[in-house]
């Protein structure tokens, strides 16, 4: 337009709403779309465009919103917050919209003020913390069971040589015994203890005591495969002097210990229908089982005869030559 020697022109400039309802209608996206993909609520999209900031949350979450609707639409972010910022700028200065709220300042407080009486207050405390858990630790103590764990070895394993590593973990200052033997225990509580076997079942008793003579137990059963009486050829046998010893486990499991002048020849467990046999033995022996009526024995593979007749243990009896002579 030509008016008074001057050419006007139109300058067309449009607000962030302005511009960001026509980039939606350009890509032809509705609010749910955009939503959707921006998780910014419709409403605000709505008050974006609109121009109505009083209805939109804090300028933390809009900065976030036009961040993200720029990302969604590939273009830079920062040109919409610099619109934003300019529109707001002009706003507050115009008075349609109020500016951020300055938060009530108070003046700091050290709450930490070192004075004769927190000195005294917290020693008092600390005393009276301390006696408490301690008290409540021996407590504790006198009514519990010792810990007792048992990492190794594992119960029911079957092992090839006659010695073990026992190892667990205990309360510190607790006595640990294994079938009776001491055991060391460390400072910590941990202990470590080699156990010598005999030929297959062993059954090991672990038990702990406090100093208030509180106990726990544990058992281990391990079968170690050492020599083998049962697989000499009974050629070689005839041929040794003295008497055939065998002693057997009837229907139930029975613990058996077996000796013949200072020789423990057998101390372990017994599995039904399983048995030990003793060949070239000369002095007595001593048997001592835990159920006689379960426990038979036999001289020179003769006829086989229960220990006793009642399930009772039997302690130390003895079987000599001349029983054999008398029980053919």
């Amino acid at each position: 337009m030509v008016n008074d020697g001057f050419i006007r022109k139109k300058v067309e400039s449009l607000t962030l709403g302005e511009k960001l309802k026509k980039l939606r209608q350009q890509y032809r996206m509705s609010y749910t779309e955009i939503a959707k993909a921006t998780r910014i609520q419709a409403k605000y999209l709505e008050y974006l465009e609109n121009g109505e900031y009083g209805k939109l949350p804090a300028e933390v979450y809009v900065r976030g919103f036009l961040k993200s609707y720029a990302r969604h639409l590939g273009l830079e972010e920062g040109a919409f917050l610099k619109l934003y910022d300019k529109e707001r700028h002009i706003r507050m200065n115009l008075g349609h919209e109020p500016g951020p709220k300055e938060s009530v300042r108070y003046p700091a407080m050290n709450a930490w003020i070192i004075t004769p009486r927190t000195l005294l207050v917290t020693l008092l405390v600390l005393v009276l913390g301390g006696t408490f858990a301690y008290l409540f630790s021996e407590f504790r103590s006198f009514v519990a069971e010792p810990r007792l764990v048992i990492s190794d070895p594992i119960s029911g394993a079957t092992i090839d040589g006659s010695v073990i590593a026992l190892r667990g973990q205990t309360d510190p200052g607790t006595v640990v015994t294994a079938n009776g033997e001491p055991v060391f225990v460390g400072s910590a509580g941990e202990f470590n203890e080699e156990i010598t076997l005999q030929q297959g079942m062993n059954r090991i008793v672990i038990r702990a005591t406090n100093r208030f003579d509180k106990t726990k137990e544990e058992t281990v059963a391990i079968e170690s495969r050492t020599e083998s009486h049962t697989s000499e050829p009974a050629v070689t046998e005839t041929h040794l002097p003295g008497f055939v010893f065998t002693v057997r486990a009837v229907a139930e499991a029975v613990d058996v210990t077996l000796a013949s002048g200072e020789t423990v020849l057998y101390s372990g467990t017994l599995l039904p229908g399983k048995e030990q046999r003793f060949a070239g033995l000369i002095d007595p022996v001593r048997l001592s089982t835990d159920d006689a009526s379960h426990t038979e024995t036999s001289f020179d593979d003769g006829p086989a005869e229960l220990v006793g007749k009642e399930a009772v243990p039997v302690s130390g009896k003895i079987y000599t030559k001349d029983a054999v002579s008398a029980n053919p």
